[in-house]
């Protein structure tokens, strides 16, 4: 679970959210293995490609 949250506070508005996750604070008995669980995990994300009519630009804020 803390996986999911961790790359979903990352990745959530492509990082343009004022909220965004920076930073990720461990403690160091489990940071070897939260690291390579995270790492493995962003392999499965997709990027996908740009498709200019689904953009949407506003004037006003976003939240």
């Amino acid at each position: 679970m803390p996986i999911s949250i961790s790359i979903s506070g990352i990745l959530w508005g492509s990082g343009q959210v004022c909220s965004a996750t920076s930073r990720v604070l461990v403690q160091e008995g489990v940071y070897d293995e939260l690291l390579a669980k995270l790492l493995a995990k962003v392999q499965d994300v997709k990027i996908l490609p740009y498709v200019p009519c689904m953009c949407l630009v506003m004037r006003g804020k976003m939240y």
